[in-house]
């Protein structure tokens, strides 16, 4: 039986950050486009809708769904104080 190792990666669609696979989140929009989210922009994809629902995944069990007001979240921006 295959298992998924740490040394599996992915690259946030948001960010742009290589992170262990395990990590990565699943988002589904409205036009069923899926992104392949790091826990961050996941949680910024997710304050910005107005409405989310979860689902299946694709490459997981389990996706968030959410609503075209989504579709702007602040991608990529770190809150880091300069």
């Amino acid at each position: 039986m295959a298992s998924q190792n740490d040394s599996d990666t992915f690259v946030c669609d948001a960010c742009g950050r290589e992170l262990p696979l395990r990590t990565m989140k699943e988002v589904v929009n409205e036009a069923g486009d899926v992104e392949r989210l790091c826990p961050e922009d996941l949680d910024k994809r997710m304050n910005a809708a107005s409405e989310v629902k979860g689902g299946p995944g694709e490459q997981k069990k389990a996706a968030a769904y959410v609503d075209e007001a989504a579709k702007d979240a602040p991608y990529g921006e770190r809150d880091n104080a300069s």
